[in-house]
């Protein structure tokens, strides 16, 4: 099995392999191709990379600390060579309409975006009507649910190195206690569902109803069952349920 380090955006790679966010001491991601769930680059070109899920035809959601690559995203990605990213089909990258991107990072809790992509330059069509999406749950989250992550994570194996993986866990808390890094404590949901750097942004999806209820964004995991990762709880957020509604509404127009 795969060992590994780190938590959200990937800018340097011996940065990364320092922050660790796999929860015991194996990596338990598998390699997986969700259709809804796209890398987010900064270029058509960019090596460096985050995690955004489609949650309807034009709408995608990511991490507020991820802004600076929501520049475009593609799906359907390939495996890296030698950890360079191969890039995804023409038909399958769209840009991001940055005009229309809202997104906060201001700490755990408040660390989010919303953003609407353009249709695909090529075919003509938005991607979640190429893609599909997934819905988005308001409801509240409880701890031991299991909930499943997939996304861009970095790995040492040259090929999985910020390709798509997927990996399910429990939640182990809900809320945190105040600290000056915490900007809003009762958005605050732990994990221990296996990430590395380039998974900020992805989608925390409970596993019983499929539904998107989560953001993750931060590491926290160790070898010890002690510690947990970090994400944003939608229904505890209300300027993120707002940006969202209203990103949803915009298309029924």
């Amino acid at each position: 099995m795969k060992k590994i380090f780190l938590l959200g955006l990937v800018l340097n790679t011996s940065f990364a392999m320092n922050q660790k966010s796999i929860c015991g001491i194996e990596d338990n991601r598998a390699v997986s191709q969700v259709s809804q769930v796209g890398r987010a680059i900064e270029t058509e070109y960019g090596q460096s990379a985050c995690t955004l899920t489609l949650i309807s035809n034009s709408c995608a959601l990511s991490a507020g600390h991820c802004y600076d690559v929501l520049g475009f995203a593609e799906f359907n990605t390939p495996l890296s060579i030698n950890n360079i990213l191969q890039r995804s089909s023409p038909e399958d990258v769209y840009e991001v309409d940055q005009t229309l991107t809202k997104h906060k990072y201001v700490g755990l809790g408040d660390d989010w975006a919303v953003m609407k992509l353009k249709e695909n330059s090529i075919t003509k069509k938005l991607p979640g009507e190429v893609q599909g999406f997934l819905d988005v749950s308001y409801d509240e989250i409880h701890i031991g649910d299991e909930v499943r992550i997939t996304g861009y994570g970095v790995t040492y194996d040259q090929a999985t190195y910020q390709a798509q993986q997927t990996h399910t866990g429990k939640v182990t808390g809900i809320g945190s206690l105040k600290a000056p890094w915490i900007a809003k404590p009762s958005a605050i949901l732990n994990h221990q569902v296996d990430t590395t750097g380039g998974n900020s942004g992805s989608a925390i999806v409970n596993e019983a109803t499929g539904k998107v209820v989560g953001i993750h964004t931060n590491a926290g995991c160790g070898y010890s069952g002690d510690y947990s990762n970090t994400g944003v709880i939608i229904s505890k957020n209300q300027a993120l349920v707002n940006a969202i509604k209203a990103c949803l509404d915009s298309e029924k127009k």
